[in-house]
Order: structure tokens, then C-alpha cells, then sequence
């Protein structure tokens, strides 16, 4: 067993060190989007939070958050695809129908754990842990066997990983309530008041064997029954960055790359807001020793009649509207900017009379191409594991059979790969297009495609499940010798044989009688075909 730090507080000291800056940096993204994703410390549910100026940096977030969770979990649709190993795969090549057997019962695990994510309810926190990522570039996720997901923010925990980015060791810190912990562990730990919160710190750590071990120690005692160890792909605990740094413990946010227009917009928004509201107010001058009076100015009712000489009466102007109109059209400018990086879709349609939908889609589809390398990490650091932690699950409850090692492994279909995928489709759209036009030249042209191969790469491409949907060559073969079984005794019927030739087409269907027999029955009769 390994020699454990029996004082996880000052383990947890000395790693946040590290992370201060990473934190101080990610309050500061989080103050000019969403506030509340990381407050500053000390925070209570009695204190304010900063409200920002101006409303670009938080709509961009939960639209850019909305489209990586459509993109990594996607609604009706797997994100993952169970694939044979090269081995397993070339031994199967040579059995067709091995290797269809095998695939329906893949796609039924397939299925097996999509209805497990649907019903273990991740969007909500995924949501959550997105916009943590966005916003700060890292979070925490931990997926218990029972109960919900819950997220971690980067305030609550630190990190320690190896030069290639391998995770080495976590500590966690939570304030909770003594009445959440049980009576044997409150009476273990000495904890004596039930009404003020504690701190609970968890370790994770990497063993030497590749394995990672974890307990809980509160008031610097471990918790009777907390130590347990974990493969790495039954970990539960799954640390998330946003933008992958070599050599560094902690990830970079995406906000980060655009914090100089998130602050120029904030620092202009005030201004423009302070100098509007400075324009709006409303001040008479009356010049000294005038004839108009102040009192009937200030007594008069709308409608009134008093004394006095209109040039005595001026009303204070700040006279700097073409100065706000420069500040307007800058702020303006790095809005739009910003609905560009953040795939808002009001950048996407160019201010004009008429806009084509083809041309919105095009744009469409060039911004979210530019989400590929955002989510090519996540799709390794989050899909990945979730599907190997869930397999591993539902195969200990005997809910899936247990996969033979190495034999099988999951591969995710969405992401990069569902760019790919696209892309492919685009081809095949224009290489029919070009294929079409050639054949109105030379009808050979078509001839020279493969049909049935053309729809089942079509189909591919639109993540379309073929089976049962093409028919397979064994099904068109069994329905032309139909086909010439009935045209047969069609011919036969003409030549007024029918009820000779009756049982024979009975037979056919039963196996009984070829085709072949019955053709040549046919082509005896005197002008048979």
C-alpha cells in the first residue's frame, strides 16, 4: 500500500501556488462574461457580483458552450462507434456473415450506452463544465457510479501532471456540511459542530504500476473507508482543459485569446453609458440680472405664461456627440469581432438587402470548421473516457456482455471526424453533379458507377445506419430469380397453360422446382420466349 500524506491541507497549499495565476486570470474572463462562473475569493451568498457594461462576452460564451454541447453530445444521435481491431477485423473479413452478427451486436451496445447518458442526465452539467472551460480553460468532472455528475471549479481543486500532459495527482477541496458526512465518520474525524461547514480534501495519485489510488481526510484524519484504487479508464474523476499548453499543469481558456477585446469593449461600453447618461441630463442657464426668473421657470406648469426674454435662457450642452460617435463605431467594430470568434450568428449574415440561404451557409459552415481544433482536445480528454468509464460500468452490472481486451474500442464519429464526414458529402454532392453533366455528353458515363456503393458512402457520410435500409446483393439476387420465376409462368398463363403450369410456380416457391426448369419448359412451347 502506499505511503499516504496524512495532511492533505498543506498538500493542497502548496500545489495552488501554481495555480494562482491560471485563477487570477480566469476571474478576470470570468468578470467581462459571466461573473459567477468564478468569483472572487472570499465570495458569499450576501456579496454582489461585478456586473458588466456590456452584454457581448456572456452571449458568446452560451452560444459557443450551446454548439460544443450540441457537437459532443448530440441530441437522438451516438457520439461513438465500436470498432473491431485490425486482427479481429482481418479474421472477420473472411466470414460475412461473423462480421454482420458481430456489428448488430456492437450497435446494440452502442445503443446500451447512449441510453445510459440519456438517462444519467450529462447535459446539464456538461453545459456547466463547458462554460467553465470557456471562460477559466479548466474544470473538473467527476462522474460517481451513483448519483449526478458534478463539476468542479478550478477555485476547488489542483493539479499536478507529467511533461506529456498525464495526469499525476489531484487534490480536492470542498466545504460541506457535517450532517452530509455519517455519524461514524463525524465521531473518526472529530468533528464536534454540526452547525459550521469543514473542509473535505480527496487525493487522487498515480501509482507507479500505472494505477491511481484516492482517499478522503478531513481534520487532517483519512476517512474510515475511503481509500480505493482506480485503472485509468475506470477513473472518475476526468480533469478537462480547454486549450492544451505543453509543460504546463493547467490548460489556457478560450476567452483568453480575446481578452484584449473583451476589456477595450467593457472600458468603452462605460464610458459610452456614462457620457449618455451625463448627455441626458437637463440643465437651465439663466443669465445674471436677466429678465426671466428663475421661480417662474422652476413654478411653471406645461402651458404656462410668464415674463421674460427668450435669448436670458440656455440649456447646458456637452456638445460631444461626434466624439461618442467615434467611441459608438469602435465599439461597434470589436463587437462584431467578437460575434465572429464566438460563432454568434448575427456575424454570420452580412448586413445587406438580399442574403442568399446558400451563402449563410457557407459562412455557417466556415466559422464552425474553426471550432475543429477546440474540440478535437475534448473529444479525447471527455468523450473518450466517458464511454470507456460507462462501458466498463454497465459490463459490471452484466447490462452489456464484457468485451474481450483489445478486441474492440470505441472511436468518436463526431467533432473532427463529423467535419470529415462532411466534407466528404460535399464531394460526392459535386462529384454526381460533374458525373450528371457527363453523362448528358456520353450516356456511358454512368454506367461506370456503382450505384449501391455511391448510396452506402452517402449514407456513411450523413452518419445514416444502412442495415436493413439497402438491399444487399443476396437480396436483389433472390428478387430477379422471382422476378423470372414469375415472368415464366406469366408466359406460360399467355400460352394457355396456367393451370398446367400452376403447381410448377408453387413449386419454385417451395424450392422444389428451379427457375431454370421452368425457362425451359417455357421455350418448348411453339412460340415461347
Amino acid at each position: 500500500m502506499e505511503q499516504k500524506n496524512n495532511n492533505l491541507s498543506k498538500l493542497y497549499n502548496k500545489l495552488s501556488v501554481k495555480r494562482d495565476e491560471f485563477l487570477d486570470r480566469g476571474r478576470e474572463c470570468a468578470e467581462l462574461t459571466l461573473p459567477a462562473i468564478l468569483p472572487h475569493e472570499g465570495f458569499g451568498s450576501s456579496d454582489d457580483l461585478y456586473t458588466p457594461y456590456q452584454s457581448v462576452g456572456s452571449r458568446g460564451v452560451n452560444n459557443l458552450a450551446s454548439k460544443l454541447l450540441l457537437l459532443l453530445l448530440p441530441p437522438n444521435a451516438p457520439f461513438f462507434r465500436l470498432s473491431l481491431s485490425g486482427k479481429v477485423r482481418e479474421e472477420l473479413e473472411q466470414d460475412p456473415k461473423l462480421k454482420t452478427s458481430v456489428e448488430k451486436s456492437l450497435a446494440k451496445i452502442e445503443r446500451e450506452v447512449m441510453n445510459a447518458i440519456e438517462q444519467s442526465a450529462l447535459r446539464v452539467p456538461v453545459f456547466s463544465a463547458l462554460k467553465h472551460l470557456i471562460i477559466t480553460g479548466n474544470v473538473l468532472v467527476h462522474f460517481p457510479k451513483d448519483g449526478q455528475m458534478k463539476i468542479y471549479p478550478l477555485s476547488q481543486y489542483c493539479i499536478k501532471r507529467d511533461s506529456q500532459g498525464n495526469l499525476l495527482e489531484i487534490v480536492i477541496k470542498e466545504s460541506v456540511s457535517p450532517l452530509s458526512l455519517s455519524v461514524e465518520v463525524r465521531a473518526a474525524c472529530q468533528v464536534t459542530d454540526a452547525d459550521e461547514e469543514i473542509d473535505l480534501y480527496t487525493c487522487i495519485k498515480r501509482q507507479e504500476d500505472g494505477k491511481y489510488s484516492g482517499y478522503q481526510e478531513c481534520n487532517k484524519v483519512e476517512i474510515p473507508g475511503s481509500y480505493g484504487t482506480y485503472k485509468e479508464d475506470d477513473l472518475p474523476y476526468i480533469p478537462l482543459r480547454m486549450i492544451r499548453v505543453d509543460t504546463e499543469d493547467y490548460g489556457r481558456s478560450y476567452c483568453e485569446e480575446f481578452l484584449g477585446d473583451l476589456k477595450s469593449i467593457e472600458g468603452l461600453s462605460k464610458a459610452l453609458l456614462e457620457s449618455a447618461a451625463a448627455s441626458s441630463k437637463v440643465v437651465f442657464m439663466v443669465k445674471p440680472n436677466a429678465l426671466t426668473k428663475k421661480r417662474d421657470l422652476v413654478e411653471s406648469d406645461n402651458g404656462d405664461i410668464i415674463t421674460g426674454v427668450r435669448d436670458d435662457v440656455a440649456v447646458l450642452q456637452t456638445e460631444k456627440q461626434y466624439d461618442l460617435q467615434i467611441v459608438e463605431r469602435t465599439i461597434n467594430t470589436i463587437a462584431e469581432r467578437l460575434s465572429y470568434d464566438f460563432l454568434l450568428q448575427s456575424a454570420v449574415t452580412r448586413d445587406a438587402e438580399r442574403v442568399t440561404a446558400e451563402e449563410i451557409r457557407k459562412l455557417a459552415n466556415e466559422l464552425e470548421s474553426a471550432l475543429g481544433g477546440i474540440y478535437s482536445l475534448l473529444s479525447q480528454e471527455l468523450q473518450l473516457p466517458l464511454v470507456n468509464l460507462l462501458m466498463k460500468r454497465l459490463s459490471a452490472k452484466q447490462m452489456i456482455p464484457k468485451l474481450p481486451k483489445g478486441s474492440i474500442q470505441p472511436t468518436i464519429i463526431t467533432g473532427v471526424e463529423a467535419l470529415g464526414r462532411g466534407n466528404d458529402l460535399q464531394k460526392l454532392r459535386e462529384f454526381v453533379q460533374d458525373m450528371t453533366a457527363l453523362a448528358g455528353v456520353n450516356p456511358q458515363a454512368a454506367e461506370l458507377i456503382n450505384i449501391n456503393d455511391l448510396i452506402t458512402r452517402i449514407a456513411t457520410s450523413h452518419g445514416i445506419d444502412t442495415e436493413g435500409l439497402i438491399k444487399d446483393e443476396e437480396q436483389i439476387a433472390q428478387e430477379q430469380q422471382q422476378a423470372q420465376t414469375d415472368q415464366a409462368g406469366q408466359a406460360a398463363i399467355d400460352q394457355g397453360m396456367g393451370p398446367a403450369i400452376q403447381g410448377a410456380i408453387d413449386g419454385v416457391r417451395d424450392g422444389s422446382v428451379t427457375p431454370e426448369q421452368i425457362s425451359q419448359a417455357v421455350q418448348q412451347i411453339p412460340g415461347g420466349n
